[in-house]
């Protein structure tokens, strides 16, 4: 997962950990940081046949009904 600080600045990158009590995602930064950020803020790889390089939006992801197989 990625996330911008600001708009338009660098992207960061880290893995999610938790829900927070407000709503936000509570994640951990390649430094080991932990930051609390709103979920509008960040975007996960895609998971269908794009480019590796392909993101999209997290909240567009948790839209998206997917069924996933179990064999």
């Amino acid at each position: 997962m990625r996330w911008q600080v600001t708009p338009g600045g660098r992207w960061r990158s880290g893995a999610a950990l938790h829900i927070e009590l407000d709503g936000s995602l509570g994640v951990r930064d390649t430094n080991g940081a932990l930051r609390s950020l709103r979920l509008d803020r960040v975007q996960v790889r895609r998971s269908d046949k794009a480019p590796p390089s392909a993101w999209e939006a997290l909240t567009d992801r948790m839209a998206r009904a997917e069924q996933l197989t179990l064999l």
